[in-house]
């Protein structure tokens, strides 16, 4: 087996070899993922970036922006105060290539887009708004906003807590221009 901490990393993130996941274990999400490709094995997502496996699969993209990214999931990492945002926890590498990370897996979840009856119970919908508020400004306190936030970037679980997904997407704040007073 390779160590790829050997070649990648300072050990502030752990790795995860493609070569070394069981393949008969993982079950595809169906997703409308444009970026990625993602699977789960009960426990674990792994999200495996599509130009990195196939590539040029939309564009080919360069050093620079694989490392960006690579570099983002590393930051992501590190933040363990937002309960509600599915972070990445380690990067996955094929043959010695950033390809995806891992992320937890929200069993049962269900996409804010495919939710359809929110009347019959009030008190679920103003929890999901108040938590989704919540999570919203502990995201915003680590200088991060969310470019792609849809319906789609939101499930929840069957005790209508709200997650944050997608969070590779989030963006490191220039200038902070949001306050709440």
């Amino acid at each position: 087996m390779v160590n790829y901490r050997h070649y990648f990393g300072d050990g502030s993130m752990d790795i995860i070899c493609y070569e070394t996941l069981d393949k008969q274990k993982l079950s595809k999400i169906e997703v409308p993922a444009a970026e990625a490709t993602l699977f789960h094995d009960g426990q674990t997502v792994y999200k495996l970036y599509r130009y990195f496996i196939h590539g040029n699969w939309r564009y080919d993209p360069t050093p620079r922006e694989k490392q960006f990214q690579k570099r983002k999931i590393e930051l992501l990492s590190q933040i363990q105060d937002i309960p509600n945002a599915v972070l990445p926890q380690k990067q996955i590498y094929l043959n010695y290539n950033f390809v995806g990370c891992s992320m937890p897996y929200i069993p049962n979840a269900t996409m804010l887009k495919d939710f359809e009856d929110f009347s019959s119970d009030a008190n679920k919908y103003m929890k999901l708004i108040y938590l989704s508020t919540k999570t919203l400004k502990q995201i915003h306190s680590h200088e991060f906003c969310l470019p792609d936030l849809h319906f789609g970037n939101i499930v929840f679980n069957e005790s209508m807590i709200p997650y944050f997904i997608d969070c590779d997407g989030w963006q490191k704040w220039i200038y902070k221009s949001v306050s709440y007073n």
